[in-house]
């Protein structure tokens, strides 16, 4: 009897349990989680790509945490990308310090079932596993633009220096690659004096500068390729009292060359909408993680208010041509 009875009970208590299960509300599922990862934090490029992003992110739905090293460090970086695979967050948007370094940790990542997704600056195609790369402009027009402008506005056989940030950094190494383009196919009485690394910061480029224009008096231009790197370069043109004899330009924020435009220590440069590219880098995750494309060339996808994009080889999306700020509109600009 008493057997009987302790059945019983247990068979009221699992239907009462069932019940309960059944008519609780279910969980709602957690809204997309996306990891913006620049270079590093802190600086205004990279704060405008991320403003963009945002924007992008609240139309679509898409919760987005940026999260980077305070310096250019790709070590740094793999730490972050093995922490979120960890967490098995939905989507990684990296700007990455080291193409081939970054590569491995990027197809761990995929091979997880995160979307991988590159923006400003690329890991490896063949070894990361990412799918599309959102790349400012062509490596071509923007390294060939460079040379284009000192020819314009300094001459044909200017002899010109180069101050990248990282020698391993992806973009600039290509940008780079189209100059020695450039000057071999239209400028060849244009001489490359040499390329130093002046790093993600100010204060070594501005010192890389001045070191470059000592060692080689004969420079009549020189080109600064990150957004910190070029006001260095400027910077150091001014206290060196060089202003009117060396040409200055590269790639930088209007923020950061207002003054230097302004006051002579900068000539005309080229850059893009940093902003634009946070903005189309969130919605071509977004037609990624949903399924509307793959990366294959040919591929399409909407943009929101940028409109439609098409894919090209290896996944790249090119965002458009660089635009040159001088000082008839660097004050139209704030980013």
């Amino acid at each position: 009897m008493k057997r009987r009875y302790v059945f019983a009970l247990i068979i009221i208590f699992l239907f009462a349990s069932v019940l309960v299960f059944a008519s609780s509300p279910k969980k709602e599922k957690e809204g997309i989680v996306m990891i913006w990862m620049p270079k590093l934090l802190g600086i205004d490029y990279f704060n405008s790509c991320r403003d963009g992003a945002e924007v992008a992110a609240d139309e679509l739905g898409i919760s987005l945490k940026e999260d980077a090293p305070i310096e250019a460090d790709v070590t740094k970086q793999i730490e972050l990308i093995d922490n979120y695979i960890t967490q098995g967050v939905d989507i990684i948007a990296l700007a990455a310090n080291d193409p081939v370094a970054i590569s491995p940790v990027l197809k761990k990542a995929h091979d997880a079932g995160i979307q991988v997704i590159t923006w400003d600056a690329d890991a490896d195609y063949a070894s990361s596993g990412r799918p599309l790369f959102i790349n400012q402009t062509s490596y071509e027009l923007f390294g060939r633009g460079f040379i284009k402008l000192i020819a314009r506005d300094v001459g044909a056989d200017a002899k010109v220096g180069i101050v990248t940030s990282f020698f391993t950094a992806p973009n600039q190494s290509k940008w780079i690659e189209w100059m020695k383009v450039e000057l071999e196919e239209n400028y060849p009485n244009m001489e490359l004096l040499d390329i130093r690394e002046g790093e993600e910061d100010q204060t070594v480029a501005f010192r890389v500068a001045q070191d470059m224009m000592k060692a080689y008096p004969e420079m009549d231009a020189l080109i600064g390729l990150a957004s910190t790197v070029l006001p260095g370069c400027a910077e150091a043109a001014k206290q060196m009292g060089k202003v009117d004899e060396v040409y200055i330009t590269g790639g930088s924020t209007p923020n950061l060359m207002k003054k230097y435009i302004k006051d002579g220590s900068s000539d005309p440069f080229l850059l893009w909408n940093t902003y634009d590219l946070g903005y189309l880098t969130v919605y071509a995750a977004k037609a990624l993680y949903d399924g509307e494309i793959t990366g294959a060339d040919g591929e399409t996808f909407d943009a929101g208010k940028m409109g439609t994009f098409t894919i090209g080889k290896s996944g790249e999306v090119v965002m458009g041509p660089p635009f040159e700020f001088n000082i008839d509109n660097i004050d139209d600009f704030n980013f």
